[in-house]
């Protein structure tokens, strides 16, 4: 019994070991588990590498290199659309100059124009010297730039007058049995005008083994037009489909002289808007600031007479003479004349839009309106100071 007792003490103890045993390989695992979590978290955030942080700034630097290129690339591509557009004109006009060396000119001819204005006040003041010169030097820049736009106008509106009789002639040419090239030269007629010349030039590159659409495209090129840019489009399009080349001349002709009519009736339409537009740069504008000019005189000159100061004046119940004094009479007649000058100017580019939809249209008016508005006000002024200067005493 005493041994029985032993043995089953004996296996009750290693049983409690071995459970013992267990539960501590469990809380080992699960200490284990714990300790390396919290390793996990306590694990400090390593710092950027230094060689992140100058690639970085590398690429910012890149980034504002970029953006300094880029306005670089802006600013050279608004010199270039400048020359382009005066490249254009000076197409338009059908003189042979490059444009880098005509802006060239032009901005030497001025400077040389302005300096010698200048130098001619130089001895009354230096700002108003230098004032004077600057503005002789706008004003030939903006005369040789005005001419060189209503002499392209000119030419474009002679090509486009011209181009329905051209395009009949070359369709009964084609007809007649001709070649696309021998047609195109047998229809350059001097009564053409500026488009014989162009056609000619294209006939000469047809002839040489140039193809009939590439030579009437390469027009398009050195004449500014919107309406003979799509008529040749259109001539092109339809031959290179295969279409009657005569036939289709011959439509775009008469379309053509179809919307040339209409656009006569509107512009006869449109004709008593520029008449009223005419008249009030002309005649309403001058008479109001000759009006306003004369007023001014006489009143500098009464308060000049009567020695009255602004308060003095109010206290007598003369607010009109009291508030002459700030207005002198040469600041409202200079005043008067920039007033009347921009104008007509404006009333000259309004009258182009309206008759025919451009304002260059209207650049012929402007030396017209701008002689004929400033005339008009010193007339007035002078007539205005004639007649009604004997009741208020000479001025």
């Amino acid at each position: 019994m005493k041994k029985s007792g032993k043995i089953f003490s004996a296996v009750g103890m290693s049983g409690a070991n071995d459970d013992s045993m267990k539960i501590g390989k469990k809380s080992a695992k699960a200490t284990g588990r714990t300790g390396s979590a919290a390793k996990r978290v306590e694990e400090p955030v390593l710092p950027v590498p230094p060689r992140l942080h100058a690639a970085q700034l590398g690429a910012q630097g890149g980034a504002q290199k970029q953006d300094a290129a880029r306005r670089d690339d802006d600013a050279q591509a608004a010199g270039k659309g400048f020359e382009a557009h005066i490249g254009g004109l000076l197409q338009s006009c059908d003189l042979e100059f490059e444009a880098h060396e005509a802006i060239r000119r032009m901005f030497l001819y001025g400077l040389g124009i302005g300096i010698g204005v200048g130098l001619i006040f130089f001895n009354h003041s230096l700002s108003l010297s230098f004032f004077i010169g600057a503005c002789a030097f706008l004003a030939f820049e903006a005369t040789v730039y005005g001419l060189l736009v209503v002499t392209s106008a000119k030419r474009i509106a002679a090509i486009e007058e011209s181009l329905p009789d051209f395009l009949s002639m070359m369709a009964s040419h084609i007809r007649s049995g001709l070649t696309y090239d021998r047609a195109l030269l047998m229809s350059a007629r001097k009564e053409f005008g500026p488009l014989s010349k162009e056609v000619n030039r294209a006939a000469r590159e047809t002839m040489t083994g140039t193809p009939l659409s590439d030579a009437m495209l390469a027009m398009t090129g050195r004449i500014r037009s919107e309406t003979f840019t799509k008529t040749m489009k259109l001539i092109v399009e339809g031959y290179n489909s295969g279409g009657n080349l005569a036939e289709l001349m011959e439509n775009t002709s008469l379309d053509m002289r179809r919307f040339g009519s209409t656009r006569k009736e509107i512009a006869a339409t449109v004709l008593v808007y520029r008449l009223f537009m005419f008249s009030a740069a002309c005649i309403g504008a001058p008479l109001l600031y000759a009006v306003a000019t004369f007023l001014i005189k006489i009143i500098s000159q009464t308060k000049a007479k009567m020695n009255v100061n602004s308060f003095d004046a109010s206290q007598a119940g003369l607010p009109l003479l009291g508030g002459a004094s700030s207005l002198s009479p040469e600041t409202v007649f200079w005043f008067s004349l920039i007033a009347i000058a921009i104008g007509a100017f404006f009333s000259a580019l309004a009258a182009g839009v309206i008759s025919k939809g451009k304002e260059s249209e209207g650049m012929p008016y402007v030396p017209l309106l701008l002689a004929v508005s400033i005339g008009a006000f010193l007339l007035f002024t002078y007539l205005l100071e004639a007649v009604m200067g004997g009741f208020f005493g000479r001025v």
